[in-house]
């Protein structure tokens, strides 16, 4: 994890102990969610981003593409919660598409979570995936073909448009 930025808000308030971590999807890099962070910043929180390995400026790494995501991404999200961990009393998760994935998969002590356009049922999505793309998905050689939030207790708020074929 080499890649990460914190953006703080400007305004003092009982918030700023508690961070947002952005867990994005598997395209673009941190860079796109700036205004996201941005407008969560105005509300108070700090909000963190991160390139997983192989994006933005970010070390590369054996990658396969037939992948979904790699045990490296959880890696990674792990060593960023670990690196603010010691700065902020709540950390929330904030995962978008795969980054939910990651987020659910990792298995942390996030306060709260909030997952947008993430798939829930990966047997069925990559079912469809697989379809759509007319290729092969697979899943690291550890990972289990289960229901993302099915080992988190978590408070959990899931975003996903009912238009959307893949996320469930």
């Amino acid at each position: 994890m080499d890649m990460k930025w914190l953006i703080k808000p400007l305004i003092k308030n009982e918030l700023n102990s508690k961070l947002i971590l952005i867990s994005y999807g598997d395209a673009g890099n941190m860079s796109n969610f700036l205004e996201l962070a941005y407008l969560l910043a105005e509300k108070g929180y700090s909000v963190a981003m991160y390139d997983y390995r192989g994006f933005g400026k970010s070390s590369a790494f054996a990658y396969n593409s037939k992948f979904l995501f790699h045990d490296e991404y959880i890696d990674d999200l792990k060593a960023v919660f670990q690196f603010y961990q010691k700065d902020f009393s709540t950390i929330y998760g904030y995962g978008l598409s795969m980054g939910g994935i990651i987020i659910s998969k990792s298995n942390l002590n996030f306060k709260k979570i909030v997952l947008e356009s993430t798939p829930n049922n990966l047997p069925l999505f990559i079912k469809r995936l697989e379809k759509k793309k007319g290729k092969q998905i697979l899943l690291p050689s550890n990972d289990k073909l289960e229901m993302v939030l099915s080992n988190t207790s978590i408070k959990t708020l899931i975003l996903c448009g009912k238009m959307d074929e893949l996320c469930l």
